[in-house]
């Protein structure tokens, strides 16, 4: 099948057919045909309408054909179709026996269309076709009586569990207006019962079968495509210092068969508490598309910083869509409007320069701002004491038995008088910047410190001797 085409005459969705390639798809077609005597006069038909059948039966897949009376029996083996397949299904057809059977056990037909069933891949797709002239009419032995009882209500329970879980098909082709309607609809409630009475009627319902099959099979490729993502929407985004930026994408359609267009954006989670927003979601040809994206991060601490390297990122987003072509989706049972659907982002986010610099700067000014306060609240804690001890000598060098501890008196100034009560000098401590300067200041001008004369408030930084004419007095920091 091409790309453009369907071949397929009468289609209700050529467009869905053409991109759908239902060749890739493959099926399990099971007939149980009823080969009891009252079939006589309808064999040549039902002979001609299964060659017609098999011919039209696509390569790669299976025709399974069985027949039954008393209890089912193959004729056909399933295998794949082929040429060779099809050219030995028409000699089999061809040499069909008149058929004689003395019962018509639908259950046990029915029961072995659910052995089948239950051999299958789970997501095979198959159509099972019951074509029968009569109703329900079994031997005495048989485990499925004439009327409901028996194994009847088990077969039910089995495959009301199998065909609600699988892709099948149950079609009853009654070939009289005698034939069976209710037995096979109590086991197969979903069954379609279509009449083809006549050997016309017989040739044309086979015919339109094919199409009704090509129709399931579309619609198990767009119940595969709505299971997966709509589009994957690639880009990049610039952010500021709160994390919020925005930018444009490309979006890439993901699915083949349909056509997907949000009304208006898909939206995903980003990280722990950012949102990311994509509008102006549609089908790419070539080159870059009008999508947008936005990212926002409201929640995002002030101190943490800007997304600035982050790789990229693959988020699930959601939105309201609806699916084109709407009008082949409605004529096979599809409903095109508005629906939840999902897109995948692959982002990546980075900071703009101004945001990063802004943020590093402000960082910097923080660190330095606190260092200032610290160090200021340590100075502004400091107190400055005396700490040490002073030697007290006469001017003639006989020593003065006075000793004055400073360490420990709490003392931040202390003033030496003579032996008559005149100062001499004053030892002063204050803080300067979280430490203790220590100053010795004069209380007249005739002061010697280190043999120089001192005229005002001197700084001392270690052991100093200050000379007075009746006393000398030696400062010993600890």
């Amino acid at each position: 099948m091409s790309g453009t085409d369907c071949h397929i005459a009468s289609f209700p969705a050529p467009v869905l057919c053409a991109r759908a390639h239902l060749d890739t798809v493959h099926a399990t077609y099971t007939l149980l045909v009823d080969e009891s005597g009252s079939m006589r006069p309808l064999w040549p038909a039902v002979r001609r309408a299964l060659l017609e059948f098999a011919a039209a039966i696509p390569d790669g897949d299976e025709l399974d054909v069985r027949l039954f009376s008393d209890a089912p029996r193959s004729l056909i083996a399933p295998v794949p179709a082929s040429d060779r397949a099809r050219a030995d299904w028409a000699r089999r057809f061809a040499k069909l026996q008149t058929p004689s059977g003395q019962f018509t056990d639908l259950g046990k037909a029915a029961n072995a269309a659910l052995k089948e069933i239950r051999s299958a891949p789970p997501n095979r797709l198959q159509f099972i076709f019951f074509i029968t002239d009569g109703e329900q009419s079994a031997a005495a032995a048989s485990p499925f009586p004439d009327s409901w009882g028996g194994d009847w209500p088990t077969l039910a329970a089995e495959a009301s569990t199998l065909i609600s879980a699988r892709p099948v098909s149950v079609v009853v082709l009654r070939l009289t207006k005698d034939a069976d309607r209710s037995m096979l609809t109590r086991v197969f409630p979903g069954a379609i019962v279509t009449d083809a009475i006549g050997p016309e009627a017989l040739r044309v319902w086979f015919a339109r079968s094919a199409r009704d099959v090509a129709v399931e099979k579309l619609r198990l490729l767009i119940s595969r495509e709505l299971a997966q993502r709509a589009y994957t929407v690639t880009g990049a985004l610039t952010t500021d210092l709160r994390g919020t930026g925005s930018g444009g994408a490309h979006a890439t359609l993901d699915r083949s068969v349909l056509t997907t267009v949000f009304v208006d954006s898909a939206t995903g989670a980003f990280g722990d508490d950012g949102m990311i927003t994509a509008t102006s979601i549609a089908p790419v040809s070539a080159g870059a598309s009008g999508v947008r994206l936005r990212l926002r991060m409201p929640s995002r601490a002030w101190y943490l910083p800007p997304v600035y390297a982050r790789d990229s990122v693959i988020v699930t987003g959601v939105g309201q869509a609806t699916l084109e072509p709407a009008v082949e989706l409605s004529r096979i049972g599809i409903g095109s409007g508005s629906r939840m659907d999902s897109v995948s982002f692959v982002v990546t986010a980075r900071a703009s320069m101004v945001a990063v610099l802004t943020y590093y700067g402000i960082l910097a000014a923080l660190v330095v701002l606190v260092i200032a306060v610290i160090v200021r609240g340590k100075w502004a804690l400091h107190h400055a004491y005396l700490d040490g001890h002073l030697t007290i000598e006469t001017a003639n060098g006989v020593p003065n038995s006075e000793r004055v501890e400073l360490t420990g008196k709490r003392k931040q100034s202390y003033t030496v008088t003579t032996s008559a009560g005149q100062p001499v000098v004053t030892f002063a401590a204050v803080s300067r910047r979280g430490k203790t300067i220590v100053s010795a200041i004069p209380s007249s001008g005739s002061l010697l410190l280190r043999g120089k004369p001192v005229s005002g408030s001197t700084q001392l930084t270690g052991t100093a001797r200050i000379e007075h004419p009746d006393v000398i007095v030696h400062f010993f920091p600890t």
